[in-house]
C-alpha cells in the first residue's frame, strides 16, 4: 500500500491528537491500538485485509502527510505518540538513542576497555574518539561526540538536555 493510500485510509478511519498522542478510531470515538514489544500496534482495514502498523508511524503520518524510513521516539518511551516525542530518524539515531546493553561491561554507551592498552576507548558508530585512563572521562567524551554528531536530544551518560539522568 502506498503512502498516499494509507494517509487516505488513516485519514477515514482515526483521529490523530499530537497533544496527547492518541489516536482514536472515527467508528467509535475510542483510543486505538494495543502493545507489541512495547509500541502500540493498529490494525487497518482495507477491503476486508487486515494491515499491521506501529501506532507512532500513522501519528507521524497523519500530522506531516509523510512516511520516513525510520522513525525515533525522543524520549525512549515506545509508545508516547506525542508528536514532540517522533523525529524522523535520518541515520543512526535510534541506534544511539537507547539504554546500554546489559552484558556492557563498563556501564556506559560508547565505552569499552582496550585490554592491550589498558585504557578505556570512547567509540561512536565504530569509529574510536578517544583513549581514557578513567571510563567516567571516556563516557563524557562519548557523550560529547553523540551531541556533535546528533543533537542535544539523544541517550547521554550523564545528565542533559534529554533529562536522562544516570
Amino acid at each position: 500500500m502506498s503512502n498516499k493510500e494509507l494517509l487516505w485510509l488513516c485519514q477515514r478511519q482515526f483521529m490523530y491528537d499530537p497533544l496527547s498522542g492518541v489516536i482514536t478510531r472515527r467508528s467509535t470515538g475510542k483510543a486505538t491500538g494495543y502493545k507489541h514489544n512495547g509500541y502500540l500496534r493498529i490494525d487497518i482495514y482495507q477491503n476486508g485485509k487486515r494491515h499491521r502498523y506501529l501506532a507512532h508511524r500513522i501519528a507521524y503520518l497523519m500530522h506531516y502527510k509523510k512516511l520516513p524510513k525510520a522513525i525515533d521516539h525522543v524520549n525512549r518511551i515506545k509508545d508516547d505518540n506525542r508528536i514532540v516525542n517522533l523525529r524522523e530518524d535520518t541515520g543512526g539515531i535510534n541506534m544511539v538513542n537507547k539504554e546500554p546493553q546489559r552484558n556492557n561491561s563498563t556501564g556506559y554507551r560508547g565505552v569499552t576497555f582496550d585490554k592491550r592498552k589498558g585504557l578505556y576507548k570512547a567509540v561512536l558508530c565504530k569509529r574510536h574518539i578517544s583513549y581514557h585512563s578513567c571510563k567516567i572521562k571516556a563516557a563524557i567524551a562519548w557523550d560529547k561526540a553523540v551531541i556533535a554528531k546528533y543533537g542535544p536530544n539523544t541517550y547521554r551518560n550523564f545528565i542533559g538536555s534529554a533529562g536522562l539522568v544516570r
